[in-house]
């Protein structure tokens, strides 16, 4: 990337090359970060009751409790995420 040349021009100018520049690459770039964290909270959401279901007796034994374990980090990364990227 080149950086920007900033000659001698009135204040309106330099306004109009601003505006002009990659504002709406980066206004749909936000959108979609925007829509990636409402797709970690969802995750994050659906993760949550499975383990939920998990430690209310849906599944029981020594490997339920190792899959709740194994999936506690996913679900607070998803969580960290969610919340980061909004």
């Amino acid at each position: 990337m080149i950086a920007p040349i900033w000659m001698a021009c009135p204040p309106e100018v330099h306004s109009a090359m601003l505006c002009a520049g990659p504002g709406a690459p980066l206004v749909a770039a936000a959108a979609q970060w925007s829509s990636l964290s409402a797709q970690y909270a969802g995750t994050a959401e659906e993760v949550s009751m499975v383990l939920a279901a998990v430690a209310a007796g849906a599944w029981r034994g020594p490997s339920a409790e190792l899959c709740a374990a194994a999936y506690a980090p996913y679900l607070a990364w998803l969580i960290t995420n969610a919340s980061q990227q909004r």
